[in-house]
């Protein structure tokens, strides 16, 4: 996910992508294990209270923006806290995966055969 602004002054339009460090070190934790594959629902920004970042594992400083995600696939209560570019970092490294990469493989559901009779 790439943030645009605009410059009032000039009129013009700038993207800021997170850096390649940030980037890689995002992949390594979602392969890992560390960091979820997809992107959460619920997220949440507020001031920083000295939690520790997610990816970077640096505390989000008091006076700084960071973002609280709360993991659906665990109990609630379970959250994730990002400085901003360590967020925008993850989220591009999820989108940037291959598809069948995203998702926890899951068991697949058998079909009923259709030439057993019974349960």
């Amino acid at each position: 996910m790439d943030v645009s602004f605009k410059d009032s002054r000039t009129q013009v339009t700038e993207t800021i992508s997170p850096p390649e460090w940030l980037m890689d070190a995002a992949l390594m934790r979602i392969h890992a294990g560390a960091l979820p594959r997809e992107l959460q629902s619920k997220v949440m920004a507020g001031p920083g209270r000295r939690q520790i970042c997610a990816l970077c594992d640096h505390p989000i400083e008091t006076g700084d923006v960071g973002y609280r995600v709360t993991r659906e696939s665990e109990a609630e209560g379970l959250y994730l806290h990002f400085h901003v570019c360590c967020y925008r970092a993850w989220v591009k490294a999820c989108g940037s995966m291959p598809r069948a990469n995203r998702r926890t493989p899951t068991p697949a559901a058998r079909f009923p055969d259709s030439k057993r009779s019974g349960p």
